[in-house]
């Protein structure tokens, strides 16, 4: 098989298909980044005077300040990868990984904000794919719903997009997997 040419089938075509996992992790991430999104609304709702502080604000701080927000769920997602797996290793100590650390930390180590970044990333690419798929397929007033329901709302109104952005954060959480293995595969060698 070593020598046969690059168009061949290969026996490892069924694992570019998502599994459990890449699920998981990719509708975790869209629930939780759109659950982040609306506590972020409903503070500014609650708050109005908060818009107008913005405003108020240099405009070099307050793009700052945006982008900050922008970026709080790499923050989130970091701590709260860090924190379930601390749980995860005290409820199950034989599933923990030899290589870890022992010591507990309360602050996330380097893959918590790697898992924190890659997650922000995918939520990111994700929607980006579905606007794509949206402006192409569906109508304007979908595309205009399914982006203000993302920014303000945090719910779905339209679970044809939710849904293809599952799928579409399934197979990037996939292709991290595959990546990884390939990396420790190599690293055998």
């Amino acid at each position: 098989m070593a020598n046969s040419p690059r168009w061949t089938p290969s026996p490892q075509l069924p694992s570019a298909i998502p599994g459990l996992r890449a699920w998981v992790n990719g509708i975790a991430v869209i629930l939780l980044v759109y659950g982040w999104n609306h506590l972020i609304y409903l503070v500014f709702l609650r708050f109005p005077g908060l818009i107008d502080w913005f405003y108020r604000l240099h405009w070099r701080i307050s793009y700052i300040l945006v982008l900050l927000l922008i970026l709080s769920p790499i923050v989130l997602i970091a701590f709260l990868y860090h924190w379930l797996h601390k749980i995860l290793d005290n409820l199950f100590p034989d599933s923990a990984l030899p290589d870890t650390e022992t010591t507990p930390k309360t602050f996330p180590g380097l893959i918590s904000w790697w898992k924190g970044l890659y997650g922000w990333v995918v939520y990111t690419l994700s929607t980006f794919v579905v606007s794509i798929f949206v402006v192409i397929f569906i109508s304007d007033n979908s595309l205009l719903s399914f982006l203000y329901s993302i920014a303000n709302e945090g719910m779905i109104r339209n679970p044809v997009p939710f849904i293809l952005q599952c799928i579409s954060a399934a197979c990037l959480y996939q292709f991290e997997y595959l990546v990884h293995q390939r990396l420790i595969s190599a690293g055998r060698r």
